[in-house]
């Protein structure tokens, strides 16, 4: 894991030093932006699998389930 942040932290020193120079809204910068975000969900996805290893037991419940639905006061 080690590895994974330290590309993200490259990848995001990379992207600010890209804004300094050329602004945020420049297409490099958010080209970077993305190449950030795509690793970023994968580190996130990758995350989310090891700990649904770990825990296989845990049920997944969504909010609807739980509290039924949505009720509307006037």
């Amino acid at each position: 894991m080690d590895e994974i942040h330290q590309h993200i932290e490259e990848i995001r020193r990379e992207m600010m030093r890209l804004a300094g120079e050329y602004g945020f809204s420049d297409s490099r910068v958010l080209t970077k932006s993305q190449e950030l975000d795509r690793v970023l969900n994968t580190y996130q996805r990758e995350k989310c699998k090891l700990k649904e290893q770990k825990y296989p037991a845990v049920i997944h419940l969504s909010l609807s389930s739980i509290t039924g639905p949505a009720e509307f006061i006037n």
